[in-house]
């Protein structure tokens, strides 16, 4: 079982009800607003919970998967994209923790988790997410001179800007 002190978890349900009272604000539906929550909690525990034990669980990366694929689905979005997209990078995802025994930079969790993000954004606004995120990534690495760094911060980070910014309002 993974722990995770209560500050944090605190702070992942923190951002994700700020991030949804800017879009109450900005007169968003709630419908949209329920989703984008759905979202934001998912992304930021993933975050949290890879910070602090550098693991990102199957678990909540495969909510992410059903969540995003709902959401598609009832937005009325193509959800072949979507859907094609995540079973590839699932797929993609159990070859390499099966090749590698998830030893490495990076590991099926977070293969997992980017099928979840093509899920909710799709495949192409995913290279968006994903460009976003490596200049996160690589800013982090300067600033604090690490070369391991967990890659769900800095997903969640990129996925909740993009998101947050209106892809889908």
């Amino acid at each position: 079982m993974i722990r995770v002190s209560n500050a944090m978890a605190l702070l992942s349900t923190v951002v994700a009800v700020v991030g949804c009272l800017a879009l109450l604000l900005r007169g968003v539906s709630m419908p949209s607003v329920t989703w984008t929550l759905l979202l934001l909690l998912l992304l930021w525990g993933l975050a949290i919970i890879d910070l602090t034990t550098e693991t990102v669980p199957d678990a909540l990366t495969f909510a992410l998967v059903i969540g995003g694929l709902m959401h598609t689905l009832v937005s009325g979005w193509p959800i072949m994209p979507s859907l094609v997209g995540s079973m590839l990078l699932l797929a993609l995802g159990y070859l390499h923790g099966y090749a590698t025994g998830d030893k490495g930079w990076i590991g099926s969790g977070d293969f997992f988790l980017a099928a979840g993000l093509t899920a909710w954004f799709g495949p192409f606004l995913l290279v968006d997410v994903l460009a976003l995120a490596s200049i996160f990534l690589v800013l982090h690495g300067l600033i604090v001179r690490q070369t391991s760094i967990a890659l769900a911060p800095s997903l969640a980070l990129s996925a909740s800007l993009i998101w947050l910014e209106g892809a889908f309002r």
